[in-house]
């Protein structure tokens, strides 16, 4: 191995860090104002995340499913990772609907 492979080595995993750490940098800036929060409370409801996915249709099911699937990773990800913004975004829904 010479010091060109060890280089090609350790690129990519830098770059995979840098565009981790933008990724929490990126949606740090979106929950942190109401607009963001709202931005990311419609796309969990456009994924249908917090409904049924059941369909007698199988096709149109795993469609619907998929997509709830991707929002149930990305409320997971933001209730790891951003809880309070999560807590404060649920609660500013809910204030929606009721007020």
């Amino acid at each position: 191995m010479n010091a060109g492979d060890a280089q090609e080595q350790v690129e990519p995993k830098k770059n995979e860090e840098l565009a981790r750490l933008q990724l929490e940098d990126d949606w740090r800036v979106q929950m942190s104002t109401p607009t963001g929060r709202r931005l990311v409370w419609g796309l969990l409801n456009r994924a249908g995340t917090f409904g049924p996915s059941f369909d007698e249709r199988a096709a149109v099911m795993a469609y619907v499913e998929g997509r709830r699937s991707v929002g149930l990773e990305l409320m997971a990800y933001l209730q790891r990772h951003h809880r309070a913004a999560y807590v404060q975004m649920h609660r500013e829904a809910n204030e929606r609907v009721v007020g």
